[in-house]
C-alpha cells in the first residue's frame, strides 16, 4: 500500500516537472513525450530497414499522440507486403522502446509470421533474428507462430510442431 502511493506520488511529481519545462520553454508539448515520440521515429525507422521496406517515407510523425504518418501516407493506405512490414515494424519498435526504457511489463511478446507472399522469407528471418537479439538482450521471449516461415534455431530455442490435422495445414488443438 505504502509502495503504490510512492509510486503514485512520484508520478505525479514527474508529471508538474515536465509541465514546469513546458511552461519554462513556451511549448504544448511535453518534453518526455516529445524525446518519446523521437526514440519511437528511430527505432522504427531501424525495424523499417530491418525488414528491408522500400517504399515507405522516413520522415515519419505521429498523429493523435502514436499513430504513424508515413510522410503523407498512413498505415491504412499502404497495402500489401509494405503493409505488413509497416506494422512489424512499428510493433517491434514499441516492444524495444519497452525495454530500453525499462518499461517492458511482460516477459513474453506474441507474433503471428505473415504469409509467404506478404514478405521475403529473408527479410522475416532478419526480422525474428533482430528480436531474438533484443529479447535475449532484455530477458524476454519471442512466441511466433508460423505455417510457411521455418525458424532456424539454437539451444536456446523450442520449436513446437503441432500434432493434430487440420484443413490446410496441421493444428495445435484438436477438432471434435
Amino acid at each position: 500500500m505504502l509502495e503504490e502511493k510512492y509510486f503514485e506520488n512520484l508520478n505525479k511529481r514527474e508529471l508538474a516537472q515536465d509541465r514546469v519545462e513546458t511552461l519554462k520553454k513556451g511549448k504544448g508539448i511535453i518534453p518526455r513525450v516529445t524525446k518519446l515520440k523521437i526514440d519511437l521515429k528511430l527505432a522504427y525507422i531501424k525495424w523499417l530497414e530491418i525488414l528491408n521496406t522500400l517504399n515507405i517515407d522516413k520522415n515519419i510523425t505521429f498523429k493523435d499522440d502514436f499513430y504513424p504518418n508515413l510522410g503523407s501516407e498512413v498505415l491504412t493506405q499502404l497495402k500489401g507486403s509494405t503493409r505488413v512490414r509497416a506494422i512489424l515494424a512499428y510493433k517491434a519498435a514499441l516492444v524495444e522502446l519497452m525495454c530500453v526504457g525499462d518499461k517492458m511489463p511482460f516477459k513474453f511478446i506474441i507474433f503471428d509470421t505473415p504469409k509467404q507472399h506478404e514478405t521475403h522469407y529473408e527479410d522475416i528471418d532478419k526480422f525474428m533474428n533482430e528480436l531474438k537479439v533484443l529479447s535475449m538482450k532484455y530477458g524476454f521471449q519471442v512466441v511466433f507462430s508460423s505455417t510457411e516461415y521455418k525458424y532456424v534455431g539454437d539451444s536456446n530455442d523450442m520449436i513446437w510442431e503441432p500434432k493434430f490435422p487440420g484443413e490446410e495445414h496441421e493444428m495445435f488443438l484438436e477438432r471434435n
